[in-house]
């Protein structure tokens, strides 16, 4: 069984019960409503290509979410982009994360996977004890930004300061085709990537969207490559990729945390 959602353009989008937890009417200026707490809310979205809105992998999932809620967004993502700052000058999005609007409401930020793939150091992060402070509460220290983990920390360090208070989620995406299960020659994994994701949002209180570990969706699973990615990629959610999987999710965390 599906529930049918009346999008801004007039059109209708159906979503399977068991994805809908949750349904809140917000009422739209002529009178009507839509299903949901974000309509008239501003998101900001920065990242790489799974962010990015581009017809060409299915638009992502800002345009897509702004038509099921009525949410206005501002998205910067842009592909190749990688987290932190590298030698070959591409769009980073820790030199860039200030440029979205001051007003929005929530804050979205994906990346990660370009930082693997271009050999970016993963880099440190603080874990030894200081008197008086544990290293995991000290958020005074200089960072790296041409490390994946310095480049995080300053990215959020960064949002946190222009938007306080406001809800910030870094997205941990799906099990990635040629990153998921590979290595790069100096040995580390893209789960060593992830996992320190994990641990930098859990130190500075950033909601993690974490895909790899709850959402079924693989780029090494050849059924999903041929129904769900753009061209069989395995990298890149086309337009029934994103539309199952991530719109319902992203919907209903973006939800529950705006105000």
């Amino acid at each position: 069984m599906t529930m049918t959602v009346a999008t801004t353009d007039g059109r209708e989008a159906d979503f399977p019960l068991a994805m809908v937890s949750e349904v809140t009417f917000s009422e739209k200026p002529d009178g009507s409503y839509f299903h949901t707490p974000l309509y008239g809310k501003k998101i900001g979205y920065h990242g790489d290509s799974l962010v990015e809105s581009r017809t060409n992998n299915g638009g992502a999932f800002a345009a897509m979410i702004s038509e099921l809620t009525g949410s206005e967004y501002e998205n910067r993502a842009k592909s190749g982009a990688s987290v932190a700052v590298t030698a070959d000058e591409r769009r980073n999005v820790v030199s860039d994360i200030e440029s979205l609007p001051d007003d929005l409401d929530l804050i979205f930020i994906g990346g990660g996977v370009n930082d693997f793939w271009i050999n970016v150091p993963l880099g440190e992060f603080p874990s030894e004890e200081k008197p008086g402070m544990s290293a995991s509460a000290d958020l005074t220290y200089a960072v790296d930004e041409t490390t994946y983990t310095g480049a995080l920390e300053s990215v959020l360090r960064k949002a946190i300061k222009k938007w306080p208070g406001k809800p910030i989620v870094y997205m941990i995406p799906h099990k990635i085709d040629g990153a998921y299960w590979g290595r790069r020659a100096d040995g580390l994994s893209f789960r060593d990537f992830t996992e320190r994701a994990r641990k930098v949002c859990m130190k500075y209180g950033v909601t993690c969207f974490d895909a790899e570990r709850t959402m079924i969706l693989s780029g090494g699973n050849p059924d999903h490559r041929e129904r769900y990615f753009y061209k069989s990629d395995g990298v890149h959610p086309n337009e029934a990729g994103y539309r199952v999987f991530y719109v319902p999710r992203l919907i209903s965390l973006f939800s529950s945390l705006v105000y």
